[in-house]
């Protein structure tokens, strides 16, 4: 009898240890899905700032380019740039200490109360500069969030709609320029400013032919991206800027709020497979 005692413990030891790996197994997915779910939070947070700052940057760029018009605007925008870093800040704790969110603040806070000082040309590096940042911020959100694995990272195009974005955001801060541009036409900041727009309508047509942009971009979407590079090729390219500068700004921006609208879906797909 103090034999078969004797042995109990010994056979219960893998069942313990089954349980104990299945403990950890499920405490870390758990982990793992609260880390995506506060990701999925800051990326919604930042995609708001992204679409700011890029209005503040062709809003800014026609100001320069003369369109006065235009700085009640761009000076709205400015303090919701200002308020988004505000906001983001106090999300929590992991993005206050992140040495690249601390660079781009900075940045942020230098170009605020000098953009109108720069050349048009400075003005549109600083913010593109800026911009480009965030993004690779929000890869290491991704990253660092356990967002940018698993079974459906191959059709989730949530990344790929920012890089869009941020191609018809500078064709629409340029554009603003050329609309806003009381010179000749043949002058050379006219003339490599239509140069740099066609530049990035050829990029633009190359990111979506990209294999996951062809399966997950909505037909709609599509086609709206491609009426729009035709409009700026009508109405800014060939004979010169047809339309105001403001007219120019809101027809981009319209096209700008659909791909972000599409970001905020896929997000929200991504966040509905959390909650499985």
């Amino acid at each position: 009898m103090g034999e078969l005692t004797s042995h109990v413990p010994i056979q219960i030891i893998p069942i313990v240890l089954v349980v104990v790996a299945v403990v950890i197994t499920v405490v870390r997915h758990q982990a793992a899905r609260q880390q995506q779910a506060q990701g999925i939070i800051w990326l919604q947070a930042i995609r708001l700032l992204i679409t700011h700052i890029q209005r503040h940057r062709g809003l800014s760029s026609g100001v320069l380019s003369g369109d006065r018009s235009l700085q009640g605007k761009m000076d709205e925008v400015r303090l919701q740039v200002s308020r988004d870093f505000d906001q983001i800040s106090g999300v929590g704790e992991w993005i206050k200490q992140h040495e690249g969110w601390q660079t781009i603040t900075q940045h942020w806070a230098r170009l605020a109360g000098n953009s109108l000082h720069l050349s048009i040309a400075g003005n549109m590096d600083q913010h593109n500069r800026l911009i480009k940042n965030v993004l690779a911020f929000v890869d290491d959100i991704a990253v660092q969030h356990h967002l940018d694995t698993g079974p459906y990272t191959k059709t989730n195009i949530w990344r790929d709609l920012l890089t869009l974005a941020e191609y018809i955001g500078q064709i629409r801060a340029l554009g603003t320029v050329i609309a806003g541009n009381s010179g000749e036409w043949d002058d050379p900041l006219l003339s490599r400013t239509r140069l740099d727009i066609q530049g990035l309508g050829q990029d633009l047509i190359t990111a979506l032919e990209a294999p996951r942009c062809r399966a997950g971009l909505d037909g709609d979407s599509l086609q709206r991206i491609l009426d729009f590079l035709s409009y700026v090729d009508q109405q800014l390219l060939r004979d010169g800027p047809l339309i105001p500068a403001a007219e120019f700004y809101g027809v981009a921006t319209s096209v700008l709020d659909r791909l972000y609208e599409r970001f905020d879906e896929e997000l929200s797909r991504v966040n509905r497979r959390l909650l499985r």
